[in-house]
């Protein structure tokens, strides 16, 4: 298995496994464009035989940035420097 950064030749494979995984939930193609374009590093796809075989979407935050969907989380220890903020992260079927 090899990981890489994500380009945009890779997005039509990452929208298909994400709609495998997720039906109708799953991104679309403009989805994954606009986090290239935000932040390029911030798509990692898996390969076995130069084959997609899954993705993680992440983005950096400082430590003072917290993202919406982390508003109800109640967390023991104070968060410092920088941290990665996975927003998806998906597989095929036979790698989970």
């Amino acid at each position: 298995m090899r990981v890489r950064q994500a380009t945009e030749h890779d997005v039509s494979k990452l929208v298909e496994l994400d709609k495998e995984a997720y039906g109708a939930y799953g991104a679309d193609a403009r989805y994954f464009s606009r986090k290239m374009a935000s932040f390029p590093q911030g798509i990692l796809v898996a390969e076995t035989d130069k084959a997609i075989t899954g993705f993680v979407v992440f983005e950096l935050l400082g430590e003072n940035d917290v993202p919406e969907d982390f508003g109800a989380m109640r967390m023991t220890e104070p968060l410092t420097g920088r941290w990665a903020h996975i927003i998806a992260f998906t597989t095929e079927t036979n790698y989970r």
